[in-house]
């Protein structure tokens, strides 16, 4: 195991910037949350133990057994945490019903499920750091299916942050 080269290091600076040029380029003033800049620096190193324990169980477990078992014990951790936290309990939980918990288990099965078990597949022929860089194309599909989809604005700031994930 070897450490990202300094060329890995530019690319992930340029793809981090360009997704802060897409988030932030709707114009006004930028204010800084230090608790939501805390957050984002929790789920940023959450991401990084993901993808090392994920690249760890690839070479012992096939990527689904290891999906698996990754967000099966993530379900029975946040499952009893969403009851604690919900603000009338879990009588708020129980009221969203058949077709709130349809969305609830599309979202975790198909739109995150499939798409980390993809991810935990291609570990195994990647490095840890490939794969994160890689990941860092996700904030531009997500603005290309904002732009495309929702009819949200393209600015400059957008097209300036494609541009630095592309380089």
């Amino acid at each position: 195991r070897r450490p990202p080269l300094p060329l890995w290091w530019l690319g992930t600076a340029l793809a981090i910037g360009g997704g802060a040029a897409i988030a932030l380029g709707g114009g006004g003033v930028a204010t800084a949350d230090l608790g939501g800049l805390a957050l984002c620096l929790a789920a940023g190193f959450s991401y990084a133990v993901y993808t090392l324990t994920a690249k760890s169980l690839a070479t012992h477990a096939s990527p689904a057994r290891a999906s698996l078992w990754v967000f099966g014990t993530a379900a029975a951790i946040a499952l009893p945490a969403a009851w604690l936290i919900a603000p009338s309990g879990a009588a708020q939980l129980a009221a969203a019903g058949s077709r709130g918990w349809l969305v609830v288990a599309w979202l975790g099965v198909v739109a995150t499920g499939v798409s980390y078990l993809l991810f935990s597949s291609a570990l195994r022929f990647i490095s840890a750091a490939t794969g994160v860089a890689l990941a860092l194309g996700e904030p531009l599909t997500a603005f290309m299916l904002a732009v495309l989809l929702l009819g949200e604005p393209l600015r400059a700031s957008g097209l300036a942050g494609i541009a630095l994930i592309m380089a």
